[in-house]
């Protein structure tokens, strides 16, 4: 018999085989019980956690002749069908090789094929972000809606990839990376039923180096499976370590003591002799980071970190022990410092040098002493040296000094004094000028602003070719007005008393849209404002009101009981004159 790698030996072929993933398992088996399954499915999540496999046991189970049952049953004709890749209802394809506009619309004429045995017809497309935008603009609506026999099952790894309109039709579910620890558990079980003998600590570094991805630890397990010399041997630490270019546990734990207990030869030390094994470095960072992550949820949760870490019991122990002996904020520090520079490591040329510098500098932060801390030492440090007795008085007091010494110190200071005051003179006189200087410059800008001043003959010209557009039915009465000045804030307008009431009011209440349209005119002015004044309306004050009458007295009531007549005459101190100037 032809042998079989362990990833596929030990595929599961139902759901309950599955690992690490019930949150998807559990919803797809209850859909099919209720048979409340829908068209297209979405599949996200790193490679090696059961997308494509949780794909195939769903295609399987929904064209098993028990249909609907929570598993398929695996004997019927359909099922091992499915398993050798032999049912024609079940297609899979790869979209990173079909991904061309030609293959999605061959494979869009084929959806309407009915079945074969089973009752759905089922496509499964592996890496389907590899998929061009032709391809998946030709797919779309086939997509939307499918043959009822039609089922879509996509499965990717970088869902970003995925075109929104494309995921909104689907149904999604992201697979999670499994933890270290099952991985460990189902890899012994393996190791059981294949007759190898492999140690604990080698089964939790290769579930460490799979990095939460089932196939790739079955994958390693079978390569350190034919690394051993006969069947005899057990598998190791050691070994997992020299083949796959692992640090140790104890040379990770080296690296870490060194950096919270602030011995930097020690750091250097050890990663000289982890780069010279030929020890991935990259690697080496990410499980540094990763034990100094473990330290701390150590240090905050206590007890309670075995429920959030994902390490065996011995690992556990080992790092609450460490965060006794440490303060929270220096591991935070370290974790903070280390977690900036990741990128920088994998593009850096020499990966040792790079290493060294960055777990230096990270320990180094990490012991500096804060400010806060200082300013409160500072304090402490004034609080003990004061002491108001008179025997502390006397030891602060300084020793009495003899002539010659504190003549010297007078002249000392008589000459700082002096220098000083010379500087404090040119300092004021200079800024005597700065500030003279400024005031030039701002008398300057503001005769700038007012060259700049539009002309009020200009701005209603303008504005009546805005309002022609905004409110036309105010273009002719705005031709009659006549400018008459602009100070930058209200343009006034004069209005000739020949003119009706009525429009002037149609003036009046449409002045709100008018001053908006001078906000488009001159927007470099602020809530410019429009003020319409009637002709007759420009006076003076002090100017007198003439009217030629031979008999006043008889119209003096009369223009007394006029609104606008007493308005003016109020506003101006006016006096009614006869034709000859006698005042009445």
């Amino acid at each position: 018999m032809e042998y079989q790698v362990l990833a596929r030996k030990w595929r599961p072929q139902r759901f309950a085989e599955v690992i690490g993933q019930e949150h998807v398992t559990k919803t797809l088996q209850n859909q099919i019980i209720r048979q409340r399954t829908a068209h297209s499915y979405l599949f996200v999540g790193p490679r090696g956690i059961g997308k494509t496999t949780i794909a195939r046991i769903f295609a399987k189970a929904l064209i098993c002749k028990e249909y609907p049952a929570p598993e398929p049953c695996c004997k019927c004709d359909n099922c091992l069908a499915v398993q050798d890749g032999s049912c024609l209802d079940v297609i899979e394809i790869d979209g990173a090789s079909n991904n061309t506009v030609e293959n999605v619309r061959n494979l869009r004429d084929e959806v309407y094929f009915s079945p074969v045995s089973g009752k759905f017809k089922i496509y499964i497309v592996d890496e389907v972000h590899m998929l061009s935008q032709g391809a998946w603009n030709a797919f779309l609506k086939t997509v939307e809606e499918p043959p009822a026999h039609v089922k879509f099952f996509f499965a990717t790894t970088e869902a970003h990839k995925v075109i929104p309109t494309i995921v909104s039709r689907c149904q999604r579910f992201d697979l999670r990376r499994i933890p270290t620890a099952i991985i460990a558990k189902t890899l012994a079980k393996i190791a059981e039923k294949e007759n190898v003998k492999i140690s604990i600590d080698a089964l939790n570094a290769i579930a460490r180096a799979a990095d939460g991805g089932m196939r790739d630890a079955e994958s390693l397990l079978d390569q350190m499976i034919s690394f051993r010399a006969s069947e005899k041997d057990e598998i190791s630490e050691a070994d997992i370590i020299t083949v796959f270019g692992l640090a140790a546990n104890f040379e990770i734990k080296n690296i870490i003591n060194a950096m919270l207990n602030n011995i930097p030869q020690e750091i250097v030390n050890s990663i000289n002799l982890i780069a010279k094994s030929g020890k991935n470095l990259e690697k080496l960072y990410d499980d540094i980071l990763s034990a100094l992550r473990a330290i701390q949820i150590a240090k905050i949760s206590g007890a309670n970190a075995a429920q959030i870490l994902e390490e065996d019991n011995d690992s556990i122990q080992n790092y609450l022990k460490i965060a006794e002996q440490h303060q929270l904020d220096k591991i935070q520090r370290l974790i903070d410092s280390l977690s900036t520079y990741s990128r920088g490591l994998r593009d850096a040329i020499n990966k040792q040098i790079f290493l060294e510098a960055m777990l230096l500098k990270a320990t180094r932060i990490a012991h500096s002493a804060k400010i806060e801390d200082l300013i409160k030492k500072i304090i402490e440090l004034e609080s003990n040296c004061i002491d108001d007795t008179e025997e502390g008085k006397k030891k602060l007091d300084p020793p009495p000094l003899n002539t010659s010494e504190q003549k010297q110190i007078d002249d000392e200071k008589k000459l700082s004094e002096h220098i000083i005051k010379e500087k404090q003179s040119q300092y004021l006189s200079t800024t005597t000028v700065k500030i003279e200087e400024k005031k030039d410059l701002k008398l300057q800008k503001i005769e700038q602003q007012d060259r700049k001043l539009p002309s009020p003959e200009y701005i209603l010209n303008e504005l009546i070719k805005e309002a022609e557009v905004a409110i036309p039915h105010v273009k002719d009465k705005l031709q009659e007005l006549l400018p008459k000045s602009f100070d930058g804030k209200t343009l006034e307008l004069i209005l000739e008393a020949e003119y009706p009431n009525s429009d002037f009011k149609i003036l009046e209440a449409d002045k709100l849209a008018l001053e908006n349209c001078l906000k488009r005119i001159i927007p470099e002015f602020k809530n410019p404002e429009i003020n319409i004044i009637k002709k007759n309306e420009i006076l003076s004050p002090k100017e007198t009101i003439t009217y030629h009458s031979k008999d006043l007295k008889k119209f003096k009531k009369d223009l007394e009981k006029n609104e606008f007549i007493k308005n003016i005459m109020e506003k101006f101190n006016g006096k009614i004159v006869d034709i000859w100037g006698i005042e009445q």
